[in-house]
């Protein structure tokens, strides 16, 4: 996935977020806004608990308890600092060079699936 990966949304929140995505960029060529979209994958970090490894992987995972998958364990699966996206989103607003495109904040990347990451 690149920053000109076109959406191919196939959930209807998919879809929503790419009509949004469309008119908050024609906002920006029109000149009614400024508009920068900055992009992640799912949330990780310090108070993040609505987010695949949020409230149902972290209170459980120290204690040796049950841990909730969610979607297909075995699929790759992104995750980005919530650090990392504060910082990223706060520097692509200081910096206009960057207006009217999307960006990708800082993800690590080729993940493991979860299953692989729960064998470690």
């Amino acid at each position: 996935m690149t920053e000109e990966t076109p959406w191919r949304a196939t959930t209807r929140k998919g879809r929503m977020r790419a009509r949004l995505d469309e008119e908050y960029l024609a906002a920006h060529r029109e000149g009614r806004a400024r508009v920068v979209l900055g992009r992640s994958a799912d949330f990780v970090g310090p108070g993040v608990l609505n987010s695949t490894l949020g409230g149902a992987v972290f209170p459980a995972a120290p204690t040796g308890g049950e841990v909730l998958g969610i979607g297909d364990i075995d699929l790759p699966h992104s995750h980005t600092s919530i650090l990392d996206v504060a910082t990223g989103l706060a520097t692509l607003g200081e910096h206009p060079e960057g207006d009217g495109r999307v960006r990708h904040l800082p993800t690590a990347p080729r993940p493991p699936s979860a299953r692989a990451r729960s064998t470690r």
